[in-house]
């Protein structure tokens, strides 16, 4: 995939669903919402992330529309900081249940799809889902 960097100027946060204790942050952005990667592969049980990200961008076809770098301000340390974040949509979090061999992936492929569609659709300023 290509590194597509880009600044968000009109976002927000929301929590979404919790996946094996995993609270997602939906990042309401300039009209779609995403959640981190990093987040993802945590609840799916990857040791670290990079596995993840290089599963998408081994498959730049399969997520062109719903992965993505974007500049994120973050709080760290007490200050603001601004860090390049891959994100990804519904849609991609679907795809990446589908083909992941991830230790929890079959579990949330059986339950992920109906839920986190709704919830990533859904404009509401917090949805409390618990998955698990």
């Amino acid at each position: 995939m290509t590194k597509r960097v880009q600044s968000l100027s009109n976002s927000s946060y929301s929590q979404g669903p919790t996946f094996h204790g995993v609270r997602f942050d939906i990042i309401d952005a300039n009209g779609e919402r995403w959640v981190t990667v990093k987040q993802l592969a945590e609840a799916l049980g990857y040791d670290d992330h990079r596995a993840l990200v290089n599963l998408i961008n081994r498959r730049p076809g399969e997520f062109k529309e719903n992965a993505r770098v974007i500049n994120l301000m973050m709080h760290e340390n007490r200050r603001d900081v601004q860090r390049q974040v891959m994100v990804i949509n519904a849609h991609g979090m679907i795809r990446v249940g589908m083909i992941s061999d991830a230790p929890r992936a079959p579990e949330f492929r059986d339950c992920a799809e109906p839920i986190l569609f709704k919830v990533m659709t859904t404009r509401m300023n917090s949805i409390m889902i618990a998955l698990r």
